[in-house]
């Protein structure tokens, strides 16, 4: 599977999340960001350490569209 289609299965799978959990807008879309950027920082499929750089790079791209306190609950999540 190329890597662009595991996002996008990702990102699938946590939407039905969010409608069966009914999140909020705000949580639904915090959801989708870090599904979206979850695998960013993998270089190869024996990287365990990947989480880590995945986190540093939403929250950088994630700047300018969110508060510090919701770019917080992305990065924890991703981390989790």
């Amino acid at each position: 599977m190329s890597w662009e289609r595991h996002v996008e299965n990702v990102m699938l799978f946590s939407g039905i999340i969010a409608s069966y959990e009914q999140l909020t807008e705000i949580d639904r879309d915090l959801l989708m960001e870090a599904a979206k950027y979850h695998d960013q920082g993998r270089d190869n499929d024996l990287d365990e350490q990947h989480g880590i750089e995945s986190a540093y790079i939403a929250g950088r791209a994630l700047q300018d569209k969110y508060t510090e306190e919701e770019i917080t609950r992305v990065i924890t999540s991703m981390l989790r």
